[in-house]
């Protein structure tokens, strides 16, 4: 059987595996639309910080994010929040396992992400298709359908049951990068809010 980690933990957890302050972008237009394309698939190493909130017909909070490291499928996630009286924890893992740290306990880690998943919020997420989301680009493993803004940036992205929107674009080293992100299906919606970006 697979180990348990707490249902808050897991709730947070898939909320940002899935998926600020106001800030500006210059026009990418000119950089056509399939090098900048390549450009942004070529990130595997990226950094940042802001707020995250969930909502489904059950329950709503939010979690500061004070430090999402990604580096290809691994990241490493420090978060705080007054919710469930969590002060801080840390995640980290894969899209094969899951590492929860919270001050004073000892570690506990699943092998079982999508079985737990699937046990908590009724299906499956998309873990494997986070992080392209979060760089503003859909998923290669599947097909999409995309709506983009006026300055050839993805605005709406439907892939695997998801719909996504992004926007507040920021320029970060000559590329923009999404600094809201809304992932939506069914009853859940969960909104990321990036406050400082950087490419490692």
């Amino acid at each position: 059987m697979p180990q348990t980690i707490s249902r808050w933990t897991f709730t947070i957890v898939f909320s940002l595996l899935l998926m600020s302050c106001s800030s500006s972008y210059k026009s990418f237009e000119n950089d056509g639309s399939k090098e900048l394309r390549a450009k942004l698939y070529q990130i595997e190493t990226f950094q940042f910080n802001g707020k995250l909130g969930f909502r489904n017909s059950e329950e709503a909070f939010s979690v500061a994010i004070n430090n999402w490291l990604q580096d290809a499928d691994k990241y490493q996630i420090e978060l705080s929040s007054a919710f469930f009286g969590l002060g801080a924890i840390e995640l980290k893992g894969t899209a094969a396992w899951i590492e929860a740290n919270e001050p004073g306990q000892e570690p506990v880690r699943s092998d079982y992400p999508n079985y737990t998943i699937k046990e908590l919020l009724g299906s499956p997420l998309p873990i494997q298709r986070i992080r392209y989301w979060l760089r503003g680009i859909p998923a290669p493993q599947s097909k999409s359908q995309e709506t983009l803004n006026d300055q050839g940036l993805l605005s709406t992205l439907e892939q695997d049951g998801w719909t996504i929107h992004l926007d507040r674009y920021h320029d970060v080293s000559n590329l923009p990068l999404p600094g809201r992100i809304k992932i939506e299906q069914n009853d859940t919606r969960i909104t990321l809010v990036v406050a400082q970006w950087s490419i490692l």
